[in-house]
């Protein structure tokens, strides 16, 4: 019997300082009205790369995913010595 891959979703929410982690696309640091209250904003996607380089960190390379555009010459390298 195979066991299929563990697949992990991580969601995070993280209360930050005001500083200028994100700036929108005319250099102004990003807010939102949180709480009544103007907040600084930081981008989900600001989140996830801070959230994959941690968790990288902590992880044997072989238990990581590859993000890459280039899966197919990854494969092929990988599938070619098994052709024999």
């Amino acid at each position: 019997m195979t066991i299929p891959p563990l697949y992990v979703d991580v969601h995070v929410l993280q209360s930050v300082p005001p500083s200028n982690l994100n700036r929108d696309d005319s250099g102004t640091p990003k807010q939102a009205t949180f709480g009544g209250a103007k907040r600084a904003r930081v981008s989900s996607q600001a989140w996830k790369r801070a959230t994959r380089t941690h968790y990288a960190t902590g992880v044997a390379k072989s238990d990581q995913a590859t993000r890459t555009k280039k899966i197919r010459e990854l494969l092929t390298d990988r599938l070619r010595p098994i052709e024999g």
